[in-house]
């Protein structure tokens, strides 16, 4: 597991998307101030059991699902780096896995950045969700890898190989 506090991480990264979302995407910026209080009001401290408390809740990745789907790069750029670390505490609920590939899916067009983002997190999606990753599941995170070979940009395509 990632040693960095995942509730202060989250708690910034959540404010910095309210803040970006303010006037054009409304329903991310509430979205977003949703799961705000939600995360002020876990009252553990070490980052496993915040993890754990988020991971129990499928609306924590409502914000980033919403600005990934909003098209705009900056927002799914900060929406895909929220959710690889959502994901690299396990603080991902095992129920919103399938709509995470699949919101991943939706913005490997936006730019290199985020299709490097979706590589580096494909891998501890389907090892670390042990037993939570399989059938169509299984099958979305193959060919969200098999899309992303077909990039041009060599970086991309070697890695997703």
């Amino acid at each position: 597991m990632a040693t960095t506090n995942i509730g202060a991480l989250l708690l910034g990264e959540l404010q910095a998307l309210s803040a970006e979302a303010r006037r054009k995407h409304p329903e991310i910026k509430e979205a977003a101030e949703r799961v705000i209080v939600v995360l002020r009001g876990i009252a553990a401290t070490s980052s496993g059991e915040i993890a754990k408390e988020l991971a129990a809740s499928d609306e924590v990745i409502s914000p980033f699902v919403l600005g990934c789907k909003s098209s705009n790069h900056k927002l799914a750029a900060m929406s895909v780096q929220c959710l690889q670390q959502l994901i690299s505490h396990r603080a991902v609920s095992p129920r919103s896995i399938a709509q995470t590939l699949s919101t991943l899916n939706t913005v490997i067009h936006l730019g290199v950045d985020i299709q490097v983002k979706i590589l580096q997190m494909v891998l501890p999606l389907v090892t670390m969700y042990d037993g939570c990753v399989f059938g169509e599941t299984l099958v979305d995170a193959f060919h969200l890898c098999l899309a992303l070979q077909k990039s041009r940009d060599p970086v991309v395509s070697n890695t997703a190989a």
